[in-house]
């Protein structure tokens, strides 16, 4: 079973390495070229933990030290994809950065203010990294939920497949990485006295899941869905009638944000 924990670890953390470089050979690369170097990072990073696993005390030091520089290059990926959504609607630009903030202080608001629900009396070096996970998917997936609200959705302003590839893979990546320690974690009490096939596969599920994602990002991310979006040509009447219908959208996005972010402030 040790051969099988550190063959699956090392696919898990190769498999969106070879997606990075195959970004890079098809040219991918320059249009999402933030995206690329975060599955790069993410996989050196992956090995090198598994790497380090016999020595907890130097895995556990090298976990929290690139914790949140790695979020913060997904974070900026996320926003970078974003981007490359609405390149088509630059005048929309100015209103998402503003939202975007704030969903991102809003996500770490909550992740802040829930750091202390179902953590273990004692936690390990293993569930320490599962909840420091789950406080950085959380923030994650608030920022990819407010994006999708903010997205322009009109069949006049068509959007690029490969970003809703993009956006698509990011969201179930982070959807699995909130869920998926948040169980565990939940679980840790259970699985200390449950049967060993149970412990290995609560030890080899993330993995699984980190292997899924990474075959998505190396067969799904294809120069054919990077194709050059039909935009329809509309009068300068109906361009404006649909920017103040998307502009208008967003204010009110932003003002139910800021209003949550005022409650969460208060209860905190």
């Amino acid at each position: 079973m040790l051969v099988l924990f550190y063959t699956m670890w090392c696919a898990a953390g190769l498999v969106p390495a070879a997606a990075a470089c195959r970004m890079m050979g098809n040219g991918l690369a320059k249009r999402y070229w933030l995206l690329a170097t975060y599955l790069a990072v993410h996989s050196l990073r992956y090995l090198g933990l598994a790497a380090l696993w016999r020595h907890q005390s130097l895995y556990s030091k090298v976990w929290e030290a690139t914790m949140a520089p790695v979020m913060i290059l997904e974070c900026a990926a996320i926003i970078s994809v974003f981007f490359v959504l609405v390149e088509n609607y630059k005048s929309f630009r100015k209103v998402a950065i503003v939202g975007i903030a704030l969903l991102i202080a809003v996500g770490t608001i909550v992740a802040w203010s829930t750091r202390n629900l179902g953590v273990p009396f004692s936690p390990g070096v293993r569930e320490s990294a599962l909840l420091w996970q789950r406080y950085g998917a959380l923030i994650l997936v608030g920022l990819l939920a407010g994006i999708s609200l903010l997205l322009p959705r009109t069949e006049y302003l068509p959007l690029r497949n490969s970003a809703q590839r993009a956006t698509a893979i990011l969201t179930i990546d982070s959807a699995q990485g909130l869920a998926t320690p948040t169980l565990l974690v939940l679980l840790t009490g259970w699985t200390t006295t449950a049967p060993l096939w149970t412990k290995w596969f609560a030890t080899l599920l993330p993995m699984v899941f980190h292997l899924c994602i990474g075959a998505l990002w190396l067969c799904w991310m294809t120069p054919a869905s990077d194709s050059d979006p039909q935009i329809v040509e509309l009068s300068e009447e109906e361009i404006e009638r649909h920017r103040l219908e998307i502009v208008q959208r967003a204010r009110l996005l932003i003002a139910e944000v800021r209003d949550a972010e005022r409650r969460l402030g208060n209860s905190s």
